[in-house]
């Protein structure tokens, strides 16, 4: 499925995304679905066999409550990490479908594979500079504004501490989604650009400097819409297992149930899972056709007008030459 390049708006962007992700519905999910089962993976082992959580001693409900959210944040930057080295494939073959050639499941998860490495850095680079940043400063304020309550009066400090956990936690979740735009499009410059490390993250904040609210955006719409369905037929999925229980007294039911939320997390976050790196290369090419005129020099390319650059050495030797002969 393609079409001519040009300057789009955020909602012909959107409009693109879906048209994209239908025509080629079946790879997509494919690719999403390695994808979603080797990040879920981190998730059921330490549900299984780690048990990160039961390493550290009980204690009061707010201290409970910031241990909850450490290993939850340690979790999902894990998943991160696994997702940077498949979310290429996906690029990929979204560039497969602007550019007009043809791709499969094999083909763009080998690309991404080939070049785990390099994406894998680009991806720690994002969360080093990205999430990490901001959850550190929101942590450090955290500390900072509780011992300061405890001074002024112990009797507070806990409800201090809940407003202040909520207020700076919300903040730093703001930050750290704008950084996360300001980066977006690395991975997308890594994959189409041959671009590395810092230079991908370098690329992606020139290219996002007119479009981050409008990542962000996107990315809040479609976790907001996860959510919900998360939610609405988990508690579905809930209900349907109790009246089931009940009925006929299954003697595993735990398990079953477990193991059944699992498959309906995988099936869901699959469906979601390739809105955004659609998206996000559709936003890579909207903005180097209005920064650098992108369209135009593919029509050059294929008219065959593209001028050839000529070597630094060639044009050195012309102007010496043109130095010796006389006037």
């Amino acid at each position: 499925m393609t079409s001519a390049l040009r300057p789009m708006s955020l909602g012909e962007i959107l409009d693109r995304t879906i048209q994209v992700y239908r025509s080629r519905f079946a790879v997509y999910l494919g690719i999403s679905a390695i994808t979603t089962a080797a990040m879920m993976s981190v998730s059921v082992a330490d549900r299984l066999w780690f048990h990160v959580r039961s390493l550290f001693p009980p204690g009061r409900p707010p201290g409970n409550w910031i241990l909850d959210t450490v290993v939850w944040l340690g979790l999902v930057h894990i998943q991160s990490l696994i997702g940077s080295v498949f979310v290429p494939a996906t690029v990929r073959q979204t560039w497969c479908e602007v550019s007009g050639e043809n791709g499969c499941v094999r083909n763009s998860l080998g690309f991404g594979l080939r070049r785990w490495r390099s994406f894998l850095w680009i991806g720690t680079l994002k969360l080093l500079l990205g999430a990490l940043a901001a959850e550190a400063a929101a942590a450090i304020l955290m500390l900072g504004a509780g011992a300061i309550a405890d001074r002024i009066d112990p009797s507070i400090a806990p409800a201090a501490a809940a407003g202040i956990v909520c207020v700076l936690g919300f903040a730093g979740l703001i930050v750290a989604q704008w950084l996360s735009a300001c980066f977006s499009l690395s991975v997308a410059g890594g994959a189409i650009e041959d671009l590395r490390g810092m230079a991908a993250l370098r690329r992606s904040w020139t290219l996002t400097c007119e479009r981050r609210w409008p990542i962000q955006f996107t990315w809040i719409a479609l976790f907001v819409s996860e959510l919900v369905l998360y939610y609405v037929f988990g508690y579905i999925l809930r209900w349907g297992w109790m009246l089931a229980w009940r009925a006929w007294h299954f003697h595993y039911w735990r398990s079953v149930f477990e193991c059944s939320f699992y498959a309906f997390n995988l099936v869901l976050s699959s469906l979601i899972e390739p809105i955004f790196p659609i998206a996000s290369t559709l936003i890579y090419y909207d903005q180097r056709i209005r920064k650098e005129g992108y369209d135009i020099e593919r029509m050059m390319d294929a008219a065959g007008l593209s001028v050839p650059a000529v070597p630094a050495t060639a044009v050195a030797g012309d102007s010496a030459e043109a130095e010796v002969q006389p006037g």
